[in-house]
Formats: C-alpha cells, structure tokens, sequence
C-alpha cells in the first residue's frame, strides 16, 4: 500500500512540472528564440547606442517641422530611427511654391535630429524627391532618394547621405520625351543599387564601399527591335570569384521593378563580350566552374532567361551553338 501511495506522489509530482514547464515556454512575456516575435518588424534583438535592447514601446512618433507628402517618411524601428523628405520656409519658391527637398533623420528613441540637409533643387524647385523605402533591409541598411535625373541613397549605419548619383548605360540613349531618363526605380541585391530610367532601361552601382559608389556596365544590352526598350545583362560579382547573372526589368503587367537571375546560384563564369556582339540577341559565355571540361551557357536576350544547352551542344564552339540556337527559334 505504501508503494502505490509513493508511486501515485512522484506521478503527480512529475505532472506538476511538466506543467509548469510547458506554460513557461508559452508564455507571452519573455518568449523564447523560437517565438514568432521575434521576425516582426521590432526586432528585439537591436541594441542603441548604450548598448540596451531597443523596445518598440520606448519609439517615438516625431514631428517635422515642414510639410511632408505621403509615403515620404519613412521608419527603422529596428535601429530606432526615422528619415523624412518635407518642403519648408527655407525652400519656398516665390512662383513655384513648396520645394520638398529638406532630408531630415531622426532618432526615435528621444527625437533629436540625427541629420539635416537641404537637396539641390530636382531639376525644378516644384519637383519633389521621394524616398524608396523598398530599398532597406537589414544587411546594407540604406533608403533611396529618387530625383528626376539622379538619386542619392541614405546609409542609417554611419548616418550619412551618399553623394549625387547619375544612371551610365553602355550606349548611348535616344530622348523621346521630356520624361525620358527619369530615374522610375531603384532596389537593393546584395552589394548593388540596381534602378531603371524610363525609356533608357537599367543601371546599376556597386556600394561594397558605400562611400565611394561605381558604376557597373552591363556585359550586354539588347535593343529591342523596333522599340526603345533594352534589355541588359548585368554579371555581378559574388563570393568566390563567382558571377550572378542579372537583368533588371519592370513588369508590364504591375509597373513593378524586378531583379531577375538567371542562374540557380552564382557561377565562375568568362565575362568578356566582344564589342560587335553586346547587343544580339543570344549571349554565349564560357563556363569556368569545371576547369576539366571547357562547356558554355546561352542566354537569350529577347526572352531573358538562361537557354539550357544540351550537354552535346554546350562543349560545341560558340558559332556552332549559335547556330544551333537560331536553329530553335
């Protein structure tokens, strides 16, 4: 009888606790590495300055000063701050009127002003900028500001506005309208700005070194016949001397920007294109991942994608396959 009575005390003991454990690891406060809060947009885990967790409970809503038009404020709440374009008396036009060009960043956790600077007027005074929040993720930490012709990109790591940046294409674009060579779009790959200019197609920027932005030149671009649309391949570099495939293009169905890549993942690829061949319609590239067996990838331009080549074909010369490609259309 004693036995029983002792086995039935340790069972509901060890009921007890388990219990105990499980609502603990539920719990709404001080949930674990596991819990869903902690993806939302209040990371828990960023740190301020003095080295404590950043709240969402202690951010602040902070006011400007001018007028600010909509979608142009813009909040980090995982580094406690907030970044805004407005129009105030100091860039009132007499004839035009407000001038929203005032860039100003605020830290959330108090309000004070992290930085203030006023824009070069965007080609004219009444000609807003805007800010590209789809640019920020937490890796490069930057906002896009799009002007008419040039852009700038805000870094919130070292709290500075990089300086005027202007789209370069590997030839030289027809104007068809006022419009034409308007920056329309900027997004973050990687260590790249990639954007697109109406009626001039896409460029992009390699920020490795955000101070000091470079160009990057498509390998190619295909003029669309009998059209002002031009399809470029970009190939950027990845780790270990390796090339991601690239072209940038707007939806026609939404208006939205896409980065499109063509490979499954980064390749050692030959990157060089001879000049006569930059603009046709098949690109040929040598594939350097197997230095054992010298094969090639095709890509064609008109459709943007990456042809996959039978393995007879993809060790053939590049004017064999070339011919082989025609061959298919």
């Amino acid at each position: 009888m004693k036995l029983i009575l002792k086995i039935a005390f340790l069972s509901l003991l060890l009921l007890f606790f388990t219990c105990d454990e499980v609502s603990t690891t539920n719990s709404s406060k001080g949930s674990s590495t596991d819990s869903p809060t902690d993806t939302t947009a209040h990371n828990l885990e960023d740190y301020n300055e003095d080295g404590n967790k950043i709240e969402s409970k202690d951010l602040k809503d902070c006011e400007t000063s001018g007028k600010v038009l909509e979608k142009n404020t813009f909040r980090m709440d995982d580094i406690a701050q907030m970044i805004c374009i407005s129009a105030d008396e100091s860039t009132q036009d007499p004839e035009l009127g407000q001038s929203h060009r005032v860039f100003e960043v605020f830290n959330t956790m108090d309000c004070s002003n992290l930085l203030k600077l006023t824009l070069p007027v965007n080609r004219s005074a009444d000609f807003p900028y805007y800010l590209v929040s789809g640019c920020y993720e937490k890796i490069n930490k930057i906002v896009g500001i799009q002007g008419y012709f040039n852009f700038y990109f805000y870094d919130a790591e070292t709290q500075k506005l990089s300086k005027s940046l202007e789209p370069e294409f590997l030839t030289e674009r027809e104007m068809v309208d006022a419009q034409s060579g308007k920056v329309d779009a900027l997004a973050v790959w990687e260590k790249y700005i990639l954007g697109y200019a109406i009626d001039a197609g896409a460029f992009s920027f390699d920020i490795t070194d955000k101070t000091s932005p470079k160009h990057v030149l498509p390998i190619a671009e295909f003029n669309v016949p009998n059209s002002s649309t031009y399809h470029s391949l970009f190939m950027l570099g990845s780790e270990n001397e390796s090339f991601q495939a690239v072209i940038p293009k707007v939806d026609p169905d939404d208006g939205s920007f896409k980065i499109q890549t063509l490979f499954p993942q980064a390749l050692k690829v030959g990157t060089s294109i001879s000049k006569s061949a930059q603009n046709n319609r098949y690109i040929v590239l040598k594939d350097l991942s197997d230095p054992s067996q010298e094969k090639r990838i095709a890509i064609d331009m008109l459709s943007q994608k990456n042809i996959p080549l039978p393995d007879d074909i993809a060790i053939q010369k590049t004017s064999e396959i070339l011919g082989w490609l025609k061959s298919q259309q």
